[in-house]
């Protein structure tokens, strides 16, 4: 099965996408899960050097990426970079400041010491709308990879390749596989 996208502002037929089936899905968080075993266990500071280079990267190709969402879901193309931008800024956010909010939290219990642990629990997955096709990502992706999961997200079928470019900055990054995937649906 297949799904098409066009550009809204012109109706110029963009691209023809193939809808992954049930087990192509099932191998995809098949494949996060086994990313994951290896994933958590990369040290926080590690795991910031790649958030680090991926908002590079973003920032880079900003006006390649902004070209893309502009011709799937039409916002203005000044609209489009700021928002690739936005997402640069949240891979770095994270990289910065997440070791800080998964440092266990101190609470009062009978017991000698008792803290909140915040670890990785796996695969995060995420269905994601299409008016913000790279921040919705990014807002989901950056702490849930900060703190060592990993993640499966379906983007809206409107803004399939802001997705696509997205997993492929993760790749170009050093992320490893089964970090960052993305499965193609039509609804």
């Amino acid at each position: 099965m297949k799904f098409n996208t066009t550009n809204p502002a012109t109706g110029e037929l963009l691209e023809e996408y193939d809808v992954a089936t049930p087990e192509q899905v099932k191998e995809c968080v098949r494949n996060a899960r086994a990313g994951f075993q290896n994933w958590r266990r990369v040290p926080f500071s590690e795991r910031a050097k790649l958030l680090v280079k991926l908002g590079k990267i973003l920032r880079e190709r900003k006006h390649e990426f902004a070209v893309v969402m502009t011709n799937e879901m039409g916002k203005i193309i000044r609209e489009s970079e700021a928002e690739v931008a936005k997402c640069a800024w949240a891979f770095e956010f994270y990289a910065e400041n997440a070791e800080r909010f998964l440092s266990p939290e101190p609470v009062q219990t009978d017991a000698v010491k008792s803290y909140v642990a915040f670890d990785p629990l796996g695969v995060v997955t995420a269905i994601m709308p299409w008016n913000f096709p790279m921040w919705q990502l990014s807002r989901f992706a950056a702490p849930a990879l900060s703190v060592g999961n990993t993640t499966v997200f379906k983007p809206a079928s409107a803004t399939p390749q802001s997705g696509i470019n997205l997993e492929k900055a993760f790749s170009e990054a050093g992320f490893p596989v089964g970090c960052f995937k993305t499965i193609l649906g039509n609804s």
